[in-house]
Order: structure tokens, then sequence, then C-alpha cells
């Protein structure tokens, strides 16, 4: 009886030990964090980051305009060809820039990415595999000047 007892707290621990699943990454239309959303044939997304009034800090996107604009969103080349999908993310703004991409081949299911960091006055080009004609862009945020320039 001991070693039941035994194997079962030793079992216990090492599932303890695990760590927690990642959240799910898949979401739809009626659970989107606010943000914009761009459909292939469409004319590229100009949007301009909101800022929380006390902190200061990114709180979403609204419609930018020629005067106003943070991040400008579009897809690239031909698409007659359905090996890959290219994004181009252009900031203007003054500061790096990093955003999450949401991914739909049918604007139903979104399924979650991140930007690669945006410099000043740069591009980024994002590209996947296969067909997306849906991209949703959310969750703007700035980096600091010596924040690690990683993609994930």
């Amino acid at each position: 009886m001991r070693l039941v007892i035994l194997a079962s707290i030793v079992a216990g621990s090492v599932v303890s030990c695990n760590p927690p699943p990642e959240p799910a990454r898949t979401i739809g239309p009626g659970h989107m964090p606010s943000g914009a959303a761009y459909h292939l044939g469409g004319p590229d997304v100009i949007l301009k980051v909101t800022l929380d009034e006390v902190s200061g800090e990114p709180t979403g996107f609204e419609q930018g305009s020629a005067e106003s604009t943070d991040l400008a969103v579009g897809f690239v080349g031909d698409k007659t060809s359905t090996r890959t999908t290219t994004v181009r993310l252009t900031s203007r703004s003054k500061q790096t820039l990093k955003v999450d991409l949401w991914l739909s081949q049918d604007g139903q299911r979104f399924e979650y990415t991140s930007s690669c960091p945006i410099a000043p006055g740069k591009r980024s080009f994002e590209t996947w595999a296969g067909d997306i004609p849906w991209v949703y862009v959310s969750n703007p945020r700035f980096l600091a000047a010596d924040a690690p320039a990683t993609c994930d």
C-alpha cells in the first residue's frame, strides 16, 4: 500500500512541475482584441496608435490620416499564387513599434502571430506559407531603444 501512495505522490509532483499550457492562440471574430482588420484587395490600412491619457501607454488603434499615422498595413505582390502571403508593415512612428497579428483564411477563425519590431520610419515584411486573405492587427506597443529586436 505504501508503494502505491508514494507512486501517487511522486506522479503528482512530476505533473505539478510542468508549466501550464499556453493560452489559446486561435480566436473568432466575437473575441478579437481591439484592432483593425485588413482584407486582400482592399486599400492599405492606415492606423494611429491610441494612448492612455494618464500613462501614455498604447491602448489600441484608430483610423489614421495623412497627418497622423503610426502604421500602414498592406499586402505585397501579385496574389494569383497561393504559395505565400506577404504583408508590409510601415512604421511612421517615432519609436520602435511591435504589434500582434491574427491571420485567417476565412475571416472567421484567426491564428495568432507576432510582428518583428519595426524601427521608426522603416518597414517590416511578414511572410507566411499559404493563402492568407485576412490579417487583423492589434496590441500596439512601443519598445525601448535597447530592447532586443526579436520577432517572437
